[in-house]
């Protein structure tokens, strides 16, 4: 299955792009992807982020479906 993965913060710079499109196994979830993502990109591996798909947070056991809008959010700080 296809989805389209949004990029913000630090992810623009280790992807080079603000956008990419990933094909997944059907049925991966949010664990799945973050695997896959660390193994495939491995200045990921020790950020701690989350995902939203259709711009709400996701669990990591939520299953991602084609064509969703999935979103990697990088931890963020502030004052």
């Amino acid at each position: 299955m296809k989805i389209n993965l949004l990029l913000f913060g630090i992810f623009t710079d280790i992807f080079c792009s603000n956008k990419i499109e990933l094909s997944l196994p059907n049925n991966s979830t949010v664990g799945d992807l973050k695997e896959y993502i660390s193994k495939r990109y491995p200045k990921t591996k020790n950020l701690n982020f989350v995902v939203a798909i259709d711009e709400n947070y996701a669990i990591n056991d939520k299953i991602i479906k084609e064509n969703q809008v999935v979103a990697l959010i990088p931890p963020v700080s502030g004052g």
